[in-house]
């Protein structure tokens, strides 16, 4: 027991330590690593920069010059979901760590969540100084659906009936035709599984909480020849989404990211989110 316990608190040791670590490091911008990712962003070979990015971030974990131009290939490459993990390591680069919150608006917008959309917007304007940014963002602002309409009052109650004199009594009521008999309820036809055929819909359905679709189309996407990028990513929402309810399974997709594709993007957090899963599990009397 008290071995676990040890063992538990020497990861979350480490994780502050890591934490700390890169809130305080300095980190540089014009590095041959971090120059070479700019040329090819540049050139818009977006896949081979995302190498390149993984390389500086190796170098200077948590480097949020490399974590935003990492966002700004997956939004380019339609690769909503990774780009948005990017950009929200990027707000501290003092470049163009603020053009985080514009493109985390374009996401939100594309996948419909309209008051997510809205805040990153709003918070946008509050720190750019570009007038064609803060024109277009004033448009999209216009553009986006208002909030939902508070429900209307209740309209007031009917006067009660007057009283009918005792000397004349109220005619008694007609007999109301007798209600014809409710057909028999039909069962309802059963609605059909979710096919998830990319890995792309395979995030909208994790999205959308349905996890077992989303889960059955990780593991579809897994079985084909994905790039150790992509796959490390499908691994890495399986952890996220077994957290919370199938601890074992979501300690072993972890475990998938960081042995299999450890240079990957997601390895790092893979590592956090495995010691956080431990953790809690270990402690949950604690937690829950």
């Amino acid at each position: 027991m008290f071995a676990s316990l040890g063992k538990s608190l020497r990861i979350a040791a480490l994780s502050a330590a890591v934490l700390f670590a890169q809130e305080t490091a300095t980190f540089t911008y014009d590095g041959p690593a971090f120059r070479k990712g700019l040329e090819l962003v540049n050139q818009k070979k977006y896949a081979e920069a995302a190498a390149q990015w993984r390389e500086v971030l190796q170098q200077q974990p948590g480097n949020p010059g490399a974590y935003y131009y990492a966002g700004v290939g997956r939004y380019e490459l339609g690769e909503l979901d990774k780009a948005a993990f990017n950009f929200k390591r990027a707000f501290d680069y003092p470049d163009k760590g603020f053009n985080a919150y514009y493109y985390l608006g374009r996401i939100a917008e594309k996948q419909g969540r309209t008051a997510e959309a809205r805040a990153n917007y709003e918070k946008y304007l509050t720190l750019t100084q570009s007038a064609n940014g803060i024109a277009e963002v004033k448009g999209r602002l216009a553009r986006l659906p208002q909030a939902e309409k508070p429900a209307e009052a209740a309209a007031p109650a009917a006067p009660a009936p007057e009283k009918v004199s005792e000397a004349r009594p109220a005619p008694a009521p007609e007999a109301a035709p007798a209600k014809p008999e409710a057909p028999a309820a039909q069962p309802k036809p059963e609605q059909p599984k979710v096919v998830v055929k990319s890995l792309a819909q395979a995030d909208a359905e994790y999205r959308k909480g349905n996890l077992e679709a989303a889960e059955a189309g990780y593991l579809a996407f897994l079985k084909g020849a994905p790039s150790p990028e992509d796959a490390a990513w499908a691994w890495y929402q399986l952890g996220n989404l077994y957290r919370g309810w199938r601890h074992d399974d979501a300690l072993a997709a972890y475990d998938k990211v960081i042995s299999l594709y450890p240079k990957s993007s997601w390895a790092p957090m893979a590592r956090w989110k495995k010691g956080d899963v431990s953790w809690k599990f270990d402690h949950q009397n604690l937690v829950e």
